[in-house]
């Protein structure tokens, strides 16, 4: 990751809510906030600003209807290009991803890394490493368990909140979208790993391979493999994600 330990101690300025009125959208109106962050952190003393980017409220969807645009609409892709385009416009204002978590962060310190050219360069992987484990035929079988009870659980923390909602995390789909992560890293491909392509309903495979597995752990634990997927659970959550702003 680009943030080392800029972020292990001292104040941090949190952006809990952000609020757009929607005459000043798509007009680079979220720029012009920089530098009344950076001027409260200053006066805080805090050297970073974080924001978690991850969710929008299903109220404030509008969902095309059907043959509007090429491909049908579901509200799961029109809200992963929302906050697509809601972390592009951090990204402007300095934001980079912290690691693989949904946070997004800025540093005051004109020299950081976070401000820095974007690059297309991929984070570099141990993938050798991991090669063992993720070739392993048991390592597919436990991804599966882990995705069954995490899915079940998520669902279930959804139906407290939605009345009369479908299950949005579905074990199949979450497998084959972690598998891409699975290929990615016994082909020893970054770029596939660490981004999310069309057709993918959830996240970056590196982070729904990590979080099916971290959160999950009562599932693996006591396998043949379990320090080797131990490892590979610590080496996601190491890395960082390519400083390109089209994919923060």
């Amino acid at each position: 990751s680009i943030w080392g330990d800029a972020l292990d101690a001292g104040a941090i300025l949190v952006i809990n809510h952000v609020e757009l009125h929607p005459a000043y959208r798509r007009k680079g109106a979220l720029e012009h906030l920089c530098g009344a962050f950076k001027a409260v952190c200053r006066e805080i003393c805090a050297p970073c600003v974080v924001a978690k980017v991850d969710f929008i409220a299903s109220k404030h969807l509008k969902i095309p209807p059907p043959g509007r645009t090429k491909r049908n609409s579901t509200e799961s892709t029109v809200k992963r290009g929302l906050i697509h385009t809601l972390r592009d416009s951090f990204a402007s204002m300095g934001f980079r991803r912290i690691g693989i978590t949904d946070y997004m962060a800025m540093a005051v310190d004109p020299a950081h890394q976070c401000w820095w050219p974007a690059t297309h360069k991929a984070p570099e992987f141990p993938f050798r490493e991991v090669a063992k484990t993720v070739s392993n035929t048991e390592f597919r079988a436990l991804l599966e368990k882990c995705a069954d009870v995490e899915c079940a659980a998520r669902n279930k923390s959804l139906a407290q909140i939605t009345v009369g909602g479908s299950d949005h995390w579905k074990p199949a789909q979450v497998v084959r979208e972690a598998s891409i992560g699975i290929d990615a890293l016994i082909a020893h491909d970054a770029k596939r790993l660490f981004d999310v392509h069309d057709g993918q309903e959830y996240d970056m495979p590196a982070k729904l391979l990590h979080d099916m597995l971290s959160r999950q752990e009562a599932v693996w634990k006591r396998t043949k493999i379990s320090a080797g997927i131990r490892d590979l659970v610590m080496k996601l959550a190491e890395m960082g994600h390519p400083m390109q702003a089209s994919s923060l």
